[in-house]
């Protein structure tokens, strides 16, 4: 339900549990998946902003009705949790395990920082950098390519002209965190301590639950 506006920001407003952007066009695909669910609570107040989704309109950003269903239909709909699930899946976390893949990234760790900055945005720009200014993954081997990308990533949001973006280092700083310890698996649980808070890693806080699966063929 988490919706947000912050000047200096190129996305625009932005939505959900991992924060989609209208600028970007994916709060716009977003909703829709949401409103073609014939089980929408709120499927048909959504209805009317369709067209201006589509526009990427900054009006709906000061639109204080539209922001406020938004917030509601996060909290107050489980079908659109679910379709953020889903969008999120399809089109950031599938493509960033691909990427991960295709790059050699095997461990949790590493994977989970690639998907933090395609998420974030700017992936492939620190990612050329990166190999060009230290190699690549198969000439370094995961962890060190892995940190140097943290690293590089890190001197770029603390220098960026854009002073919204200067703040963001909090994300490198808590990879640095984990990057330092030994588990690069992830095992749960785990914490670790950035951002001023310490956080702390379950699988009841992850909300994971686990199926008893019968073994025996039928």
């Amino acid at each position: 339900g988490t919706v947000t506006l912050l000047k200096g920001d190129s996305g625009g407003l932005t939505y959900g549990i991992h924060q989609t952007t209208i600028n970007s066009g994916n709060l716009y695909l977003m909703i829709k998946d949401y409103v073609e669910n014939p089980n929408a609570r709120f499927g048909d107040d959504f209805k009317p902003y369709l067209s201006s989704l589509a526009a990427k309109s900054g009006g709906l950003g000061t639109n204080a009705n539209f922001k406020a269903l938004l917030k509601k239909a996060g909290l107050e709909d489980e079908v659109m949790r679910e379709t953020q699930d889903k969008f999120f899946d399809r089109v950031y976390w599938d493509k960033a395990n691909y990427i991960a893949d295709q790059m050699g990234i095997k461990t949790a760790l590493g994977t989970a920082v690639l998907y933090d900055s395609i998420i974030h945005g700017s992936f492939n720009l620190i990612r050329d950098r990166t190999i060009k200014n230290s190699g690549t993954v198969a000439q370094l081997g995961e962890f060190a390519w892995i940190k140097a990308y943290n690293e590089q990533r890190f001197n770029w949001l603390a220098n960026h002209s854009n002073s919204l973006l200067r703040k963001c280092v909090y994300r490198q700083k808590a990879f640095r965190t984990v990057i330092s310890g030994a588990d690069w698996s992830l095992k749960l649980p785990f914490t670790f301590q950035a951002n001023g808070g310490t956080f702390k890693f379950t699988e009841e806080a992850l909300g994971i639950r686990h199926t008893d699966v019968d073994p025996t063929p039928t």
